[in-house]
């Protein structure tokens, strides 16, 4: 079984950057679209615009980017707020051409206007077409999660744990490591769970989130390449914990077997 309650934190305490990251949060765009329901081109298009930033450059050397199709920049804790909160704006009624105009009045009224939520400092800047009431109730309800909040049963999200990534409620366990598990294990759900150490009903629940998060291959039924895939992307997360020891004294962070 893997031992994860001992895993350390990404070794994100071992350089300055890294401390930033954890503190901030650092989303992936896939992340980022999946919540909101915005497409990957859309938010890149947006990005280059500077109308939704991604703050973070990613810290990790270019080859282990390459080995994990990692993005070179990507979204901290305020800018997954700023990108829910325009997805709740649209979902209200407001014209995507009318956006930039919008979110330029809420930012002059409150620089982290998305993740504070202060009613009383941004309702006047809201657009006269949208409900503020309605705005503040369901963008506090959902929460980080966005569109995805029905999983908050399972799933959580905070900036200072796993550096903001969607978590097993409680723990530190990322959903995309039981998901990993679940196509290595060939679909088994029961499997997974007792890798993970985490209930059946936990390992389905993560399963139905990491689908509707969405991605290009996991929208479906995992096949044999896609769950090679998943295992080699966990063999080389345990690789990169183990290259880590060093930086923990001389302690291995590799997930134990028994």
């Amino acid at each position: 079984m893997i031992a994860y309650a001992c895993l350390a934190e990404n070794a994100m305490s071992c350089d300055p950057a890294g401390n930033e990251m954890h503190r901030q949060g650092a989303l992936e765009p896939r992340i980022a679209a999946g919540l909101s329901g915005f497409s990957l081109d859309q938010l890149e298009r947006w990005r280059a615009s500077g109308l939704m930033p991604a703050s973070l450059e990613n810290p990790e050397p270019p080859e282990m980017r390459a080995e994990f199709d990692d993005p070179p920049s990507r979204y901290d804790w305020d800018d997954l707020h700023r990108i829910l909160a325009a997805a709740k704006l649209l979902e209200l009624g407001l014209p995507e051409a009318e956006l930039p105009e919008a979110l330029a009045r809420l930012d002059a009224a409150c620089a982290r206007w998305a993740t504070d939520l202060a009613p009383i400092r941004i309702r006047d800047a809201l657009p006269g077409r949208i409900d503020a009431r309605r705005f503040f109730a369901e963008r506090w309800h959902e929460g980080p999660l966005g569109r995805l909040f029905e999983y908050a049963d399972v799933v959580e999200m905070a900036p200072g744990r796993r550096g903001g990534v969607p978590v097993i409620r409680g723990t530190r366990l990322d959903t995309w490591t039981v998901f990993s598990e679940y196509c290595a294990k060939k679909e088994d759900a029961a499997a997974a769970a007792s890798a993970c150490w985490i209930t059946p009903y936990q390992a389905r629940r993560v399963v139905q989130f990491e689908r509707a998060l969405g991605g290009e291959w996991r929208t479906d039924a995992p096949s044999r390449a896609q769950r090679a895939h998943a295992d080699r992307l966990a063999q080389a997360r345990r690789r990169r914990r183990g290259n880590r020891a060093g930086a923990f004294g001389g302690i291995s962070t590799a997930p134990s077997r028994r």
